[in-house]
Formats: C-alpha cells, sequence, structure tokens
C-alpha cells in the first residue's frame, strides 16, 4: 500500500521545477504511460475539519484522524517545500536505468554499488563495473510499494544502502519504466514471479530482498513460497495477507479516485505522521531528494494502479496462502515498522513475527510508513547491514 502518495506527487514537482519527460518504451497491456501520472490534480477538502488532539506516546493514530489533522493545516508542499527541491541531489551513483525483457515484461531497474563511502566524493559503480564475485556478499533486491515507481525510494537510504553491497533497484510488474505485456490478470504472485525472472536474467544466486509496502509482502511471498530462490528477506510496513491481516480503519484510502480526492498533505501524512511536530520538515526533505531521481516524472498509470490495487486488497483479505506458509520460512527474516504507522497498523509486524521462526523485529519509534529520510534512514541502513552481513546465510 505504500508509495502511491508519490504517484500523484512526482509529475506535479518535477513539472513545477520544469524538468523534463522521460520517454518510454510503448506500453503493453499493463505497460507504462509516458510522462505522465495517473492522476495530475488535488482535489482540496470543502472546509477543513476541526484538529484531532494526537495519541499520546508511540501509539498510531487511526488513518481516518491522520487525515483530518493533515487536512486542517495551512501547509502546502509544492511552495513551502520548494527551498528544498530547488537544492539538487546528486543521484550519479545510481549509473543509468537498464532494461531487459524477460518473458512477457519489460524489466526496469538499476544496478548499482558505491565505491567512494567515507572518502567525501560522491560517485558510484553502474552494474558493469561491480564486481560480484569472491567474497562479495550477495545483492540486495529493493522492490518499492503499491503505485510507486523506483523513484519513491529517493537517495537518501539508497546511498547509505549500497555501501555495503551491490543494490539492485527495481520496478514492479508493468510499474513506471517497466512494461508488463501479459494480458492475465496481475496478482502478487505474477509480481513475485517478476522478481524471480530478473534474479534469473542477471544470473543472481539467492539475493537478499528489501521491500516497503506492497514490496514487503511481496518479500514475504517470496520467502514463504520461494525461499530457495532468495536470500535473507527484509519486510518494510508490510502485510502478509488473509484475514489475520489488520486493516486500517479505511482500507480503501487506496481506491485511485479516493486517493485523488486528498489534498497533498493529506497524501503526505500517510507516509509521515502529521501529529509529529517534524511533520512539515520531514515532507520537504523528502520531496527534495525525489525531485531529483532519475525518471521520477514517470510513474504508475492508471491502469497498473488499478489492477494494483485490486491484487492488493485480494492479498491482504482473502488470500490466505502466503500466511498459512510463513511457518515454514527457514529464511533469515527482518521485519521493521514505525511505530506511528497509520496505513499498516503496527501490530500486523508483531502478528507476522509470531508465525516466522526467528524473525527479528526492528520498531523505529515516532515515524509512520515512509523510513527513507532523515536518523530514519540511518537507523534502517544500520540494522539492515547488521541484519545482512558480510556474505550468504546458511546453505545458501
Amino acid at each position: 500500500m505504500a508509495g502511491h502518495v508519490v504517484l500523484v506527487l512526482v509529475s506535479l514537482l518535477l513539472a513545477s521545477c520544469g524538468a523534463s519527460l522521460a520517454v518510454e518504451e510503448e506500453p503493453g497491456p499493463h505497460g507504462a504511460l509516458s510522462g505522465s501520472s495517473a492522476y495530475s490534480q488535488f482535489a482540496a477538502p470543502e472546509a477543513a475539519p476541526a484538529p484531532i488532539a494526537s495519541a499520546g506516546g508511540d501509539v498510531p493514530l487511526s488513518l481516518s484522524d491522520t487525515l483530518a489533522i493533515a487536512g486542517s493545516m495551512t501547509f502546502y508542499p509544492l511552495v513551502q517545500c520548494v527551498p528544498q527541491m530547488v537544492v539538487p541531489k546528486d543521484t550519479s551513483f545510481l549509473g543509468a536505468v537498464q532494461k531487459l525483457r524477460t518473458g512477457d515484461v519489460l524489466q526496469a531497474y538499476y544496478r548499482f554499488r558505491r565505491d567512494d563511502c567515507g572518502s567525501g566524493a560522491e560517485r558510484g559503480s553502474a552494474a558493469g563495473n561491480v564486481s560480484s564475485g569472491g567474497s562479495a556478499p550477495p545483492p540486495l533486491i529493493l522492490l518499492p510499494g503499491l503505485g510507486a515507481a523506483m523513484s519513491s525510494f529517493g537517495p537518501e537510504l539508497l546511498r547509505q544502502l549500497s555501501c555495503s553491497r551491490e543494490v539492485v533497484l527495481m520496478e514492479q510488474r508493468g510499474a513506471a519504466l517497466s512494461v508488463d505485456y501479459s494480458t492475465e490478470p496481475l496478482t502478487y504472485y505474477s509480481m513475485a514471479d517478476s522478481v524471480l525472472q530478473l534474479v534469473d536474467a542477471l544470473d543472481l544466486t539467492r539475493p537478499d530482498i528489501l521491500g516497503w509496502s506492497t514490496g514487503g509482502d511481496i518479500a514475504l511471498l517470496l520467502a514463504a513460497l520461494h525461499g530457495e530462490r532468495v536470500g535473507r528477506v527484509i519486510a518494510l510496513g508490510a502485510m502478509a495477507g488473509s484475514n489475520h491481516t489488520v486493516l486500517p480503519d479505511m482500507p480503501d484510502v487506496f481506491e485511485p479516485a479516493f486517493f485523488n480526492s486528498l489534498s497533498l498533505t493529506q497524501q503526505m501524512a500517510i507516509l509521515f505522521p502529521p501529529q509529529d511536530p517534524t511533520f512539515q520538515s520531514r515532507v520537504c526533505q523528502y520531496l527534495g531528494g525525489v525531485t531529483w531521481m532519475p525518471h521520477a516524472l514517470t510513474q504508475v498509470n492508471s491502469s497498473v494502479l488499478r489492477a494494483q490495487y485490486l491484487a492488493d486488497k485480494d492479498f491482504t483479505t482473502v488470500d490466505p496462502t502466503v500466511w498459512d506458509a510463513l511457518p515454514g520460512i527457514e529464511n533469515p527474516v527482518l521485519l521493521v515498522t514505525g511505530t506511528l504507522d497509520a496505513v499498516v497498523p503496527p501490530v500486523n509486524t508483531d502478528l507476522i513475527a509470531a508465525q516466522i521462526p526467528g524473525a527479528e523485529v526492528l520498531r523505529v519509534p515516532g515515524w509512520g510508513h515512509a523510513l527513507v529520510i532523515g536518523d530514519a534512514a540511518e537507523q534502517l541502513a544500520q540494522a539492515v547491514d547488521e541484519f545482512l552481513g558480510p556474505g550468504s546465510p546458511e546453505g545458501a
């Protein structure tokens, strides 16, 4: 469910900064839409609701209260975040985006590892220059969330993760720069298959997986159903499906028409808790990074967004397959949640952890659904580095 916020935002943000449109491949049935977002306008609330007192301590608010608080604010990100958005951010360490046809999917991804960590230089390695032999740790594959392109991660966390290992940042099936030529309905299983197809095409041996939100759901699916194909698994703000999932009080918040009716500030509040006094500065820091991601203007089109939403709804409310397989997972698993996450209630992390033998849990105090900037990104990167360690899990 993550990242749909970025779908509507980035086109407006980059257009306001004079960015040029990306050029796409021809879209398939679930393909990319060149240079535009599914939605480009925000419907402001007719009347701002009264402020609601925030919960004390590290107790997340309900999603409805979260949106009500954000709706009462006089905060306009497209205006007030401009000082952060116009400052260039170096993303050269990503190298060039790469595309590869695997079956019925045109995969889009970055493959990189920084060689300059601690040197003060701002440079990185593109895929062709990265050595995966010797004692190098397995690559780390990153998966974005529902309605989100690769750019939704922003540069801050990516810079930190790529200091210790090779990173493969990929689009979800058919999203943004990727094209899905299949005519079959999109499912979490076909999305997971796309990950495995890219693993095979790049000749990767049991790569580690880090998924954010829906990407975290896919990561758990891979561990539960294809554990022999992947290494260690990290799931951020994830759900494992079935009626055991604890949904927010507004489970259809990502239904495209409803989400498009929210104000920009309300959409940002889904990622960053609006009751936190640093809410506005966090939003501006995030937008200041995402704005400068390569191809950030190319987002998920309306047909793919709708297909992802329906796949997500089926998985989180009906399908018990992954949940039932959790106790059989043998891969090391790290579950991560922001303690103020309103869209994926943190109790889901506890429920999933109780089902997976030896699962580790990281709770990031004071943060919500997005852990990709600031001290949250630092905590996450450190925890990931310690969890993944220097090599493959036992038996790889």
